[in-house]
């Protein structure tokens, strides 16, 4: 039997608890012409998927703030800072989802991004499923723009997590940033000597 990849389409995402990998971010638009991130999430268990939409307005704080927390993308402690496609792609979280069917819409899969803790408590198969590395979202200085054809303004929020365990995973998130600066460093081999450059030494 001769098949085309888009001939075989995977299971809709049942309703419950689950891990997800996000497989795709999109910048799109939505309805009321706020900036958000279309994002396609894949059962790491089961390989069922879903699509969700995060919208990127003031109204929306609490649901953006549940979805960093769920993949582990940490807010700058102040300021203003930058959210992209590019931090969500491969990342990990994990979300309770329900089927619900509306005149307007048709049947479609609600998300809710929840935390890890969390979803255990409703199957502990989860326990065995690893976090994102913490990742911190680049700060802003006052008054720059992003470089990206679609700039997003991203609401500022406080952060529901408590505030020694935010301030374990921003250490984290410097720790690793540090690692990798080094980890450039030593892959770019020792500073040649003055001599070798054809200077003098004085």
């Amino acid at each position: 039997m001769i098949l085309r990849r888009k001939q075989i389409h995977p299971d809709n995402m049942r309703d419950g608890t689950h891990a997800v990998k996000i497989t795709r971010a999109a910048s799109k638009t939505s309805q009321n012409d706020n900036e958000m991130l279309q994002l396609n999430l894949e059962d790491l268990l089961t390989g069922e998927v879903a699509r969700t939409n995060l919208v990127f307005s003031p109204k929306t704080g609490f649901t953006i703030d549940a979805c960093f927390k769920s993949l582990n993308l940490m807010m700058p402690e102040d300021g203003e800072f930058f959210a992209d496609k590019v931090h969500f792609q491969g990342r990990t979280g994990f979300v309770r989802t329900e089927t619900e069917e509306t005149a307007e819409y048709g049947v479609q899969i609600r998300v809710r991004w929840i935390s890890k803790k969390t979803a255990v408590k409703d199957d502990a198969r989860l326990e065995a499923i690893p976090e994102s590395e913490p990742l911190m979202l680049p700060a802003l200085a006052a008054g720059a723009v992003p470089q990206t054809t679609k700039p997003r303004n991203v609401p500022r929020m406080q952060s529901s997590w408590p505030a020694d365990e935010a301030e374990a995973k921003r250490q984290a998130a410097k720790a690793e940033a540090n690692r990798l600066h080094l980890n450039d460093a030593l892959d770019m081999g020792p500073s040649p000597e003055p001599s070798e450059l054809g200077l003098s030494q004085t």
